[in-house]
């Protein structure tokens, strides 16, 4: 972080496909900003941040927001208004998001077939999978995957994705 390095920081990432000269997408390209300003480790909520590395650590787990709330200590209501205002999204939103984001890592670092990680990563089945990563970045998980690291000349679109910081 430029203003405070070795300091944690809550960014939102916002994802644009990448289009080439004749509008074929061909990348993804990712943009963090802070939500708020540089944080002190004793702002952060430790009960927020010990729900969401649950969430992280069992993707693959049946989550729910009123499961991260008992897991942050808090009332569903007041975990909502938590992530609204750290996140700018609901509860249901950045467990999607964040399911996302793993399953981005997945598929730039290995192998596994899109089903796989659609399951390791919480997704009921590879269509589910397909439409929410389609709803998110503009892309089906195989035309990302094939996209990467096939980017000269770039032209970014105007569609638009907020992901959590997890998905860098």
């Amino acid at each position: 972080h430029p203003y405070a390095p070795h300091r944690p920081v809550w960014c939102l990432t916002t994802k644009l496909p990448i289009r080439d000269e004749r509008g074929r997408i061909i990348g993804i390209i990712g943009f963090s900003r802070d939500v708020r300003a540089p944080l002190d480790a004793h702002d952060i909520p430790a009960g927020l941040a010990a729900a969401m590395e649950h969430l992280e650590n069992h993707l693959a787990e049946p989550q729910t927001p009123a499961g991260l709330a008992r897991r942050a200590n808090l009332s569903p209501s007041k975990f909502a208004r938590l992530v609204k205002r750290i996140f700018g999204i609901t509860p249901r939103q950045l467990i999607t998001h964040t399911r996302l984001a793993a399953a981005s890592r997945l598929l730039l670092e290995s192998d596994r077939s899109v089903a796989d990680i659609a399951v390791a990563c919480g997704f009921y089945d590879h269509s589910a999978f397909t439409r929410a990563f389609h709803s998110a970045t503009g892309l089906t998980p195989r035309q990302f995957r094939a996209c990467t690291g096939k980017v000269n000349s770039v032209v970014c679109c105007g569609r638009r994705s907020t992901l959590p910081a997890a998905a860098r």
